[in-house]
């Protein structure tokens, strides 16, 4: 799988392959169910859910491209809005993302427009899209909606002109006010963050040139930073936003770690990183500046590349044989 949500209302988790849904079992991970939403080429799909209006939002990143006249090519980009009832999944509508953005796909600069990455929170989805210009430069940003209404009207376009990088947001909501964090290896490196209820960005800077793979944030306004290999950084951001205090320094001992992956499981409280590369999954007690749980990390996965937590249970979500692993 690529991504994976819990269901609170039909409690089932709902899991994404490309153009795939499946429907799981909370506590075996086993699949019952599964629909296939539309077309899909390659690329990591991404998944949201909003308990409110109990609506899943799933996002296949790549569809098959389109010719053009000047032998240029044009990408359609679809999010799927459903829902579930008894473990069965219905496509309730299909959301053009451009049309969503107020930005006509095909139409210079952007010729490809998709999202990349979804969070959810406090009754928004966010994403993360990516455009690629008819010169193919690619640049990416963040935006959200409210989940019981997607349309144009409901969209706040971060419109933050990221470089790229690894497909990954984290939603963190920080005292009153609903924050999105992504990584932007291409700019700085640095750590771009939204506050979408006050509508203000602020950027970090990342001393190592070889951080930022995956970011994450707990209530307390920390933020969890994973670099290419084997460290974790606990930062947080400063009162003028543009800068961070580097709070600790994770070692997970494996020097082929690279975290890919960072969540806070509502139940615990804790932050969990999944380290794809070396097939095992850090846990971090976010206490003070955050420690190691159990002081290493836990080994034995195939391919980690999320997570998704239920009430009563844990999981990875993994690229490898076994779609969800309990842990």
């Amino acid at each position: 799988m690529d991504s994976a949500i819990y269901n609170s209302v039909d409690k089932f988790i709902i899991g994404i392959r490309g153009n795939r849904l499946f429907v799981c079992n909370p506590t075996t991970g086993a699949v019952v169910n599964q629909l296939d939403i539309g077309p899909w080429a390659s690329g990591k799909s991404s998944i949201a859910y909003d308990a409110a209006s109990n609506r899943i939002y799933a996002a296949p990143w790549n569809v098959p491209q389109m010719p053009l006249s000047g032998g240029v090519q044009i990408g359609t980009r679809s999010i799927y809005r459903l829902h579930s009832s008894s473990g069965v999944l219905s496509l309730d509508q299909t959301l053009d993302v451009g049309t969503l953005l107020a930005t006509t796909v095909g139409f210079y600069p952007s010729i490809e427009l998709g999202v990349t990455a979804m969070d959810s929170g406090n009754g928004f989805i966010f994403c993360r899209y990516q455009t690629v210009s008819n010169t193919f430069k690619i640049s990416a940003s963040t935006m959200s909606f409210t989940a019981n209404n997607p349309v144009a009207g409901s969209v706040i376009n971060a419109s933050e002109g990221m470089i790229g990088g690894w497909h990954h947001v984290g939603y963190a909501h920080i005292g009153t006010d609903d924050w999105l964090f992504s990584p932007d290896p291409g700019g700085g490196p640095e750590v771009v963050f939204f506050d979408y209820t006050t509508q203000l960005e602020s950027v970090f800077q990342i001393p190592n040139p070889g951080t930022v793979l995956a970011v994450g944030a707990d209530p307390n306004n920390h933020v969890y930073v994973t670099d290419v290999a084997q460290l974790i950084y606990v930062y947080r951001p400063n009162g003028d936003r543009s800068t961070a205090t580097l709070l600790n320094t994770i070692n997970t001992g494996h020097t082929a770690f690279s975290g890919v992956s960072v969540r806070r499981n509502p139940t615990d409280g804790f932050m969990y990183v999944a380290g794809a590369e070396d097939n095992s999954v850090a846990v971090i007690n976010t206490t003070g500046s955050g420690s190691l749980v159990g002081g290493a990390v836990i080994g034995g996965f195939d391919q980690p590349i999320d997570f998704v937590f239920t009430p009563t249970a844990r999981f990875a979500v993994q690229a490898g044989a076994v779609p969800l692993k309990s842990f």
